[in-house]
């Protein structure tokens, strides 16, 4: 799941750098603004649930800080969104369903 969040947090970044360049400066600034505002979020609602991590005897990984809401998948969804907003007027009419579907099935 962490190197699907990358890849789209990467995507997003290429996407707003590609409408910087194509001088969508406005989509650009709003992509970024986005995600930077998810992160802020997830960091307030972890504070606000202030949710502890589980504890196992033998953990294949362990992450400091609160364990809920999920920044993985906060930043999936966001991540589709941008990347779906500014695919949107170059998808066909008749494929955005099978955009929008891939979207969900990468977040969920």
């Amino acid at each position: 799941m962490a190197r699907l969040v990358v890849v789209l947090v990467c995507g997003s970044f290429c996407g707003a750098v590609a409408l910087l360049v194509k001088r969508a400066a406005r989509l650009a600034l709003w992509a970024g603004v986005t995600m930077a505002g998810a992160a802020l979020l997830d960091n307030v609602l972890k504070t606000v649930a202030n949710r502890a991590r589980p504890h196992f005897s033998n953990p294949v990984a362990s992450a400091p800080g609160a364990s809920f809401p999920s920044g993985h998948a906060l930043e999936s969804l966001v991540g589709c969104a941008i990347l779906l907003t500014i695919a949107w007027p170059l998808i066909p009419r008749g494929r955005r369903w099978i955009a929008v579907g891939l979207a969900a099935i990468v977040v969920v």
